[in-house]
């Protein structure tokens, strides 16, 4: 099968844990037979040379541009991916028009209007109950839903809340975690002696990651100083931002590191890590990350979503429990080495690559070649297809038009 996955930023490993999840399905897929190229609407960098060693053709395209329609059909692909609803709106109608028998998928990667209706409401607790989704990134997200043959659903709970809340069709949702090699080991055996300090990590360009830190200087910090005196916490991420970097300034025993192309020192010397996220979607990958390098931790609800068999020792619901039970894991050998064992296990049974990566493939085979009766039983695609979805098909073709004047003159 021939497959084009359609980027908003070239996939960097070092970054974001979006990042991760798009060179999981990418290389799942070219490792299973298939012919992938990616496309985005950056320049190229240095990451796209690794693909290309790797035999990925990787195109570089600007939206609204006749030439990228050009390429779609000569290149007449069977599959297109879109990495977020936002990448969709701006392309999907161009293959409606040039390669109308081309499966359209979805990696939601997580449900944006979630983390958004939960912004509004920042907590520890994970609970939808009181949210208000109406508002228009809701209906933008559900809408390329509807509009796409089949969306990956990173997360069991969101898969849950679209079948359940909102009644989109389970035919067209396909629940798609993180995907690791179980036997895969990243950490040395620092034992729990030879560790010291605490991390936090997470891109700053993420909304989410921004608040925790902010939160965890403002409101925690001191409540966990007096519990685990001098400990040091070390916050690292792509993307600062002033703000971030002068708080950490003007606090005890907070050393900001910013970005860091190597990870692996400092989860193998650091003691714990910690996610106090109030508000945020999916899968949260730094939490994977530190499990891939044995490095226990301590999350909120909210970072915890989504996490099968995660023992409650490791989740917390509001400050005082958050600070205690970090302060337990860092200071008691017997309950580190515990979730050390228990969080590694996770992996191993709920997110195993070779499992999901299989199930991925047949799926979407056996939608392509079902693919003419997949749609006539999706009505909501078919509604959505035949009345909003021209608005963004013409507002496009409106710039594209607009972009040729321009340049004529």
């Amino acid at each position: 099968m021939r497959i084009i996955y359609l980027a908003n930023r070239w996939p960097n490993v070092n970054e974001t844990a979006a990042s991760t999840r798009s060179l999981q399905i990418i290389y799942s897929l070219k490792a299973n037979g298939c012919d992938v190229t990616i496309a985005c609407v950056n320049p190229k960098n240095a990451a796209v040379k690794s693909f290309e060693r790797d035999g990925i053709k990787c195109v570089a395209f600007q939206l609204n541009d006749q030439n990228f329609k050009h390429l779609l059909k000569q290149d007449n692909y069977n599959i297109a991916f879109f990495d977020t609803f936002l990448m969709e709106e701006k392309t999907s109608w161009m293959f409606q028009d040039v390669l109308p028998d081309c499966l359209t998928v979805l990696d939601t990667q997580d449900l944006h209007f979630l983390r958004e209706a939960r912004s509004e409401k920042p907590s520890f607790k994970a609970s939808v109950d009181e949210l208000n989704f109406d508002r228009p990134k809701t209906y933008r997200e559900l809408a390329s839903i509807y509009r796409c043959d089949l969306s990956l659903i990173i997360s069991w709970e969101e898969f849950k809340l679209l079948k359940n809340h909102f009644n989109v069709d389970k035919a067209t949702l396909m629940y798609l975690p993180f995907m690791f090699d179980p036997h895969e080991n990243k950490h040395d055996a620092y034992p729990f002696k030879d560790r010291e300090g605490i991390l936090m990590l997470g891109n700053f360009l993420h909304a989410p990651n921004l608040d925790q830190a902010v939160f965890f200087i403002d409101h925690l910090n001191a409540a966990l100083q007096e519990k685990i005196h001098d400990v040091e916490v070390f916050i690292a991420g792509a993307f600062p931002t002033d703000r971030i970097i002068q708080k950490s300034k003007h606090q005890s025993h907070i050393k900001f590191l910013g970005y860091q192309e190597d990870l692996m020192p400092i989860f193998n010397r650091c003691k714990l890590m910690i996610s106090p996220l109030r508000f945020g979607a999916g899968l949260k990958g730094k939490l994977f990350d530190a499990i891939n390098y044995g490095l226990p931790f301590v999350g909120s609800e909210i970072a915890c979503e989504g996490l099968f068999g995660l023992d409650d020792t490791f989740v917390a619901k509001n400050n005082d429990g958050f600070v205690a039970k970090t302060a337990t894991l860092y200071k008691d050998e017997g309950s580190w080495q515990k979730a050390q064992f228990q969080q590694s296990a996770i992996v191993k049974t709920h997110f195993d690559k070779n499992h999901f990566a299989s199930q991925l493939t047949t799926r979407l085979t056996k939608l392509h070649q079902g693919l003419k009766k997949h749609r006539q039983n999706n009505h909501q695609r078919n509604l959505i297809l035949r009345q909003a979805f021209q608005a963004h098909k013409y507002f496009s073709k409106w710039i594209e038009l607009k972009n040729q004047i321009k340049n004529e003159t």
